[in-house]
């Protein structure tokens, strides 16, 4: 079976981590932390940049204020959020750095496969 959906550009990392959210269990607010992660990481993949520098880059003071600006948490809240996510596996530490997990990253096509277990 295939299901195919059609979604615009603006909305379909939000609609990616809805898909994955069952495995993931984000909150609301989680999920928009997570997605403003995702499309600053794909933008810097799109401009040429590779991990690890894209991890630094992505954590970085800079960004970080942007993504809190952005969703109105505080310094403490989005450690907070930082911690959570790495503990739900949304995001990893690398060699002492925080990064997106790849899992998580959008693929434009993806294939589920489930074990049945007695």
């Amino acid at each position: 079976m295939e299901k195919i959906s059609t979604v615009d550009r603006k909305t379909w990392i939000k609609h990616y981590l809805t898909l994955w959210n069952g495995a993931l269990g984000l909150t609301e607010m989680e999920m928009a932390v997570m997605e403003l992660f995702i499309t600053r990481h794909m933008s810097m993949a799109d401009e040429g940049l590779r991990e690890p520098f894209i991890g630094k880059l992505l954590f970085s003071t800079e960004e970080v204020r942007k993504i809190m600006a952005e969703t109105g948490i505080s310094r403490a809240n989005f450690n907070n959020y930082k911690v959570l996510l790495k503990k739900k596996k949304a995001l990893i530490e690398v060699e002492g750095s925080t990064h997106v997990n790849p899992s998580v990253l959008p693929q434009l096509e993806i294939t589920f496969k489930f074990n049945l277990i007695d």
